[in-house]
């Protein structure tokens, strides 16, 4: 289940009988109904949020100005199928370079620095497993970093890319997208600041 719906499920039930969705609480169930606290936590707090392993929620200062472009495919993969893709087990200097692009990922949301945006492409553990099923996503990604956009990854299990870039960059980088993507669509963004209203 995706998060979203299950946050907008959640805050929805709250409100039917009268009572105030609040944060937290609809956090919780969103957690125990969809297992991903990272997914429930973007959903209910919106912005750039760290969930920590006991479920606390911080939110961070994204930097302004990212634009968010998502290019989505005519074709579906399903989440269970780009899960079980996963390996169980990881070598040890794969999670070791995985642990610096996301230093690298969190370092270039909160400071905006383009470099260290593109120091954090090329997910080993997610990505490499699911290229293999779906390789049009990876000439995707390539396309979308070839036209200027600072990062570019799979959107959640896919097969959809979300790329971002700078303002004057964006419609480079949607050309790019919208060039390789055949059927489907490419989408312009907006940074959600908040999340459960």
């Amino acid at each position: 289940m995706s998060a979203a719906a299950a946050v907008a499920g959640a805050a929805a039930a709250w409100r039917a009988i009268g009572e105030e969705a609040h944060h937290r609480a609809v956090f919780d169930l969103a957690v125990a109904m969809e297992d991903h606290p990272d997914n429930a936590a973007a959903a209910v707090y919106g912005g750039l949020v760290l969930c920590t392993p006991d479920t606390q929620v911080h939110r961070l200062p994204l930097r302004p100005g990212l634009v968010p472009i998502l290019a989505v495919p005519d074709v579906e993969l399903a989440t269970t199928d780009a899960r079980a893709a996963l390996p169980q087990v990881v070598p040890r200097e794969v999670a070791v370079r995985s642990l610096g692009r996301l230093a690298a990922l969190i370092g270039g949301l909160l400071l905006g620095d383009p470099v260290l945006l593109a120091s954090a492409n090329g997910d080993e553990m997610h990505q490499d497993t699911r290229n293999r099923l779906r390789p049009e996503v990876e000439h995707l990604m390539e396309r979308a970093r070839t036209a200027g956009a600072l990062h570019a990854c799979w959107s959640g299990a896919g097969p959809s890319v979300l790329a971002l870039s700078e303002p004057e960059r964006a419609e480079d980088v949607k050309a790019g997208l919208e060039a390789g993507l055949g059927r489907g669509r490419v989408l312009e963004l907006r940074m959600a600041s908040s999340g459960l209203i």
